[in-house]
């Protein structure tokens, strides 16, 4: 049976259609008013905490390349270039679109035993999850449904299956710098495998930006312990943390 088309919004108001029509305008000016699309204003802490121009950025869980973007403000302002990676293929083609100084990876993140198998996402536009990254069923399926319902879409129960690969893998593929500058993980529970596709004798990102669910804070900050300082805890809620990891200054890959 053919897949039907996943939902997708992108503008919500008059003043979204409007906006979109003029921040290119303002950019191609140098001027970022508009151009801060992430949630809880993570983009404008990420720009204090790397000030500088014409890095090198990858962003895992692009969505469309602009809602709620941790790079976008970034690439658009700052000179960066970088990848974003997005298992849905609709929404890899709009970055791909959007995002024209990005390389666009269109797979899911997983651990390096799951390299090549597919799994199962459960839609729910900017919070799509892996089937099985959370407690259980039920609480997968609420997340959901309350995702669906807070952006305006339908709340249909659908899956899609994305074909794994390893952070490393795509980092080889992408010719991404051993030490490039930031690292944006935005998987909705699945970070600790996605974390654990990242060979760290290879890639050392001298930031990451990783949102981690508290139940998986213990797990993520074993892995990320040697190679990085205690993170910086950009936002909370009660089910999450935004965390902000610095690399130590004496770990280089060995790549380098």
């Amino acid at each position: 049976m053919k897949q039907a088309p996943l939902p997708y919004r992108s503008i919500y108001s008059r003043r979204d259609r409007l906006f979109n029509l003029v921040r290119p305008l303002l950019e191609r000016c140098h001027i970022g008013w508009l151009s801060h699309p992430a949630l809880n204003g993570l983009d404008r802490q990420l720009e204090r905490l790397l000030p500088r121009r014409g890095g090198w950025y990858v962003e895992a869980g692009a969505y469309d390349g602009f809602q709620q973007s941790n790079t976008y403000y970034l690439a658009k302002m700052k000179g960066w270039q970088g990848v974003l990676i997005e298992p849905l293929p609709p929404l890899a083609a709009l970055c791909k679109k959007r995002r024209g100084e990005s390389k666009i990876v269109c797979c899911a993140l997983g651990a390096p035993e799951d390299s090549g198998r597919t799994l199962q996402l459960r839609h729910a536009g900017l919070m799509t999850m892996v089937r099985g990254a959370l407690a259980d069923d039920a609480t997968e399926h609420a997340r959901a449904s309350s995702g669906l319902e807070g952006q305006g879409l339908p709340p249909l129960e659908q899956f899609v299956e994305a074909t794994v690969r390893t952070l490393t893998e795509v980092l080889i593929e992408t010719d991404t710098p051993p030490d490039f500058d930031l690292l944006s993980l935005d998987v909705e529970g699945f970070e600790v495998d996605a974390l654990r596709g990242l060979d760290l004798s290879r890639f050392i990102p001298r930031a990451i930006c990783v949102e981690v669910r508290h139940e998986n804070m213990s797990a993520v900050m074993t892995m990320l312990e040697t190679h990085y300082e205690k993170p910086a805890i950009l936002t909370k809620n009660a089910s999450y943390a935004d965390c902000f990891f610095a690399a130590r200054t004496h770990c280089t890959p060995a790549a380098a």
